[in-house]
């Protein structure tokens, strides 16, 4: 669309929701913007936007994620670098991220049955308090995004959404990380910008289980 100058605005933005956030003001809808972005969004977020320059010279949006933290400990990840992408489901992370992140979670596996971190569906008040950088801006992954789905298998385990990249050499921060923040990306300026999303249930809806 840009390309072909429908978008006067070389500009488009990305707002996930979740089934996991009904019962939330926004009854956890998505949507996509074309020319700009929903201002909107941006007020209820109660931040500015945080921009990141971009390198897209790979053919990626490559923007710097040098950190990330758990419960509040930095995990440094000097010259790392992620792209966001709205067709990756899970989060997409260093070793060392996931290895911080699972060891924070009780019960917490790194499963070679199913070739990934598995997480106990309970207690999602418990779960660490978990941040990515985008250049300079941390965003919260909220605790009910941290489980992706369950096994099926009758063990209350659930499928971590954070996996290993393996030996890719840059984060892919997908739905799971686009659900928790409004994402912007200026193509004019080759910038990618975020803010958090204004979550009041960010444990989850009461009662539930995931």
């Amino acid at each position: 669309m840009i390309a072909q100058k429908d978008i006067t605005n070389p500009i488009w933005s990305v707002y996930l929701g979740s089934v996991k956030d009904l019962g939330d003001p926004d009854q956890g809808k998505s949507f996509y913007t074309f020319g700009n972005y929903d201002e909107s969004v941006v007020k209820a977020s109660g931040q500015s936007i945080g921009w990141a320059p971009v390198d897209s010279s790979n053919g990626f949006w490559m923007f710097s994620s040098a950190s990330g933290s758990i419960n509040g400990k930095t995990v440094e990840q000097s010259g790392n670098k992620a792209i966001a992408d709205t067709g990756t489901t899970l989060m997409l992370m260093s070793d060392q991220f996931c290895e911080a992140l699972y060891g924070a979670i009780d019960g917490a596996q790194n499963s070679r049955r199913y070739g990934g971190w598995i997480i106990p569906s309970t207690n999602i008040d418990q779960r660490p308090d978990v941040k990515v950088a985008v250049g300079d801006n941390m965003i919260t992954i909220e605790k009910e995004q941290l489980g992706w789905a369950d096994l099926g298998d009758g063990s209350g385990m659930v499928f971590g959404a954070v996996q290993s990249r393996g030996n890719l050499g840059f984060d892919i921060l997908g739905d799971t990380f686009l659900i928790c923040c409004y994402a912007i990306f200026d193509v004019g300026q080759k910038r990618f910008g975020v803010v958090q999303r204004a979550d009041p249930t960010p444990v989850g809806q009461p009662g539930g289980r995931q």
